[in-house]
């Protein structure tokens, strides 16, 4: 379950990177035309027109950045949380299969399953690439 869910939030934060540079792009572009006419806007009054246009794509880049951060927190909590929560499934599992957990086999396990979250944390950013 989670490495599907992984695979989705890496290719779903790299859309929306794209889209961010996309918006930051229009914002440079639209900024830059504005600085080249500079005394037109000013002549003509137009600076809330412009102002609006500004804000508008801001307003759209900082969505895409605001979407993207949630979609890393929440990839950031499945990261911590999968190793313990399959250890309690493998443990549980074996007592009712086995015998009673020992140490040796506990703590063995849970420092395996803590290996686990280096390729948790490495694979969304691996596809973002």
């Amino acid at each position: 379950v989670g490495l599907p869910l992984q695979y989705w939030m890496g290719l779903r934060i790299a859309r929306l990177k794209l889209q961010t540079v996309e918006a930051a792009d229009r914002r440079v572009q639209g900024m830059q035309e504005i600085l080249l006419a500079i005394k037109l806007v000013k002549f003509y009054v137009w600076e809330s027109s412009f102002a609006q246009q500004v804000s508008e794509v801001r307003r759209k880049e900082v969505g895409s950045m605001s979407r993207a951060a949630l979609i890393k927190t929440f990839n950031l909590c499945l990261v911590f949380a999968v190793p313990p929560v399959v250890f309690l499934l493998v443990a549980a599992t074996y007592v009712f299969a086995y015998r009673p957990l020992d140490a040796v086999f506990a703590f063995t396990v849970v420092s395996l399953f803590n290996t686990l979250r280096f390729p948790l944390v490495v694979l969304p950013k691996a596809l973002r690439g």
